[in-house]
């Protein structure tokens, strides 16, 4: 597990309902689509024993739909260059390291929304601060987020039903992405609101993914849970014939 991200007030200057209210009020005037949208993913990843689960979370994140748009540095190399920002020091010296396996330190979510915006990848960043708020922003269209949470041990393996539960002893802090919302979801009998989620670590849960649900997702944010939302840029490929400037 890697570090937990410190809380920012700052944050509390870009919550995601700023854009969020006014465009469902325009394109939804009868409310949200639903009850459900899951998103067209890239591959799942595979972190091994590192802490770089935010290099790969925002990785992830940037493969999935609606844009779909692959950064030019591996999972390892982004995170690289988050560590250089991130809110911590003791962890500088992993960016001068070229051995993946001793990047274990971790960093934050934030760090890693700041330097895609640098790259030009994502033009801002904004931050759910309910439940409401990551099924509105999935069910809206708007895509999955970057997830920095607390993990607990009963977090390691997904149940029978592809849940993982957030109870237990806190082992630290992890990163990954989402891809979709669910507002019924088979679980221990009866139905749920749920949130799936990508990891990387392989071939883990059901092929990569599991569910949360609302209840965990609501104490997971109470909890300093950090959901962004990434506000992407869409590149256009040059075409062939297309050498700049007449």
């Amino acid at each position: 597990m890697g570090l937990r991200q410190a809380p920012d007030s700052r944050d509390n200057l870009y919550p995601l309902r700023l854009l969020l209210d006014p465009l469902i009020e325009q394109y939804f005037p009868k409310g949200l689509p639903g009850p459900s949208r899951q998103y067209r993913t890239g591959p799942v990843l595979n972190q091994g024993n590192t802490g770089t689960c935010v290099g790969h979370g925002w990785t992830a994140r940037m493969h999935d739909a609606p844009i779909m748009q692959k950064p030019t540095l591996s999972p390892f190399d982004l995170y690289r260059q988050f560590v250089q920002v991130d809110e911590w020091s003791d962890n500088d010296w992993e960016a001068n390291t070229s051995d993946n396996n001793q990047l274990q330190a971790g960093t934050s979510v934030r760090a890693g929304a700041q330097v895609l915006r640098k790259m030009g990848l994502i033009s801002n960043f904004l931050w759910a601060k309910t439940v409401e708020d990551v099924r509105a922003a999935h069910l809206a269209n708007f895509g999955g987020f970057v997830v920095g949470v607390a993990w607990s041990t009963s977090m390691m393996e997904a149940d029978s039903d592809g849940f993982i539960n957030y109870s237990g002893v806190i082992e630290g802090g992890h990163c990954v992405a989402s891809k979709g919302w669910n507002d019924r979801v088979k679980y221990r009998g009866g139905y749920v609101r749920a949130l799936r989620i990508k990891q990387s670590w392989g071939q883990w849960g059901q092929n990569g993914f599991a569910w949360i649900t609302e209840h965990d997702v609501a104490k997971l944010i109470a909890d300093q849970g950090e959901f962004c939302l990434p506000v992407e840029i869409k590149v256009t490929p040059l075409k062939e014939h297309d050498h700049g400037e007449a």
